[in-house]
């Protein structure tokens, strides 16, 4: 596989990074009830997990010859403030899915660069774990 083909894709993953809404949760006064305490010590693993991230793939693009994108913010995020943390937890399921699909479909162009694929297989896991988590937060708690 090419290097510049696999820059790219690296590329593509971390600007998906940097667009991710945990991370800028607490940048944007939310709102943490007891209800919420669960999912704000997540949102906080999810923002160091993203972080992590980024700082490996940008290494990794770099390593390659490459150039990292410039931080590339959403929009979508502009609306956090104020929001109480329990209610965002559809929204930041949803996302942290749309972060998890491209891993996996990165991971699938990755495949003739064993280290590149190895890494993004690893923190697609990491991801798939975290969204399982949210997901169980989101569940309705069934009582007898």
């Amino acid at each position: 596989m090419n290097d510049a083909v696999v820059i790219e894709v690296l590329n593509e993953l971390l600007a998906a990074e940097q667009r991710a809404i945990a991370p800028r949760l607490f940048e944007a006064d939310v709102f943490v009830s007891s209800a919420s305490v669960a999912v704000a010590q997540l949102a906080d693993q999810m923002a160091a997990q993203s972080a992590a991230c980024q700082r490996t793939l940008a290494e990794c693009v770099s390593r390659l010859g490459g150039e990292p994108r410039l931080r590339s913010g959403s929009l979508r995020s502009a609306d956090l403030h104020f929001q109480e943390l329990h209610h965002m937890l559809p929204r930041l399921i949803d996302d942290h899915g749309r972060l998890v699909a491209k891993y996996r479909a990165a991971g699938a162009r990755l495949g003739d660069d064993p280290a590149s694929a190895a890494m993004v297989a690893r923190f697609l896991q990491a991801h798939e774990q975290v969204l399982d988590a949210l997901t169980k937060m989101a569940a309705p708690t069934v009582t007898t």
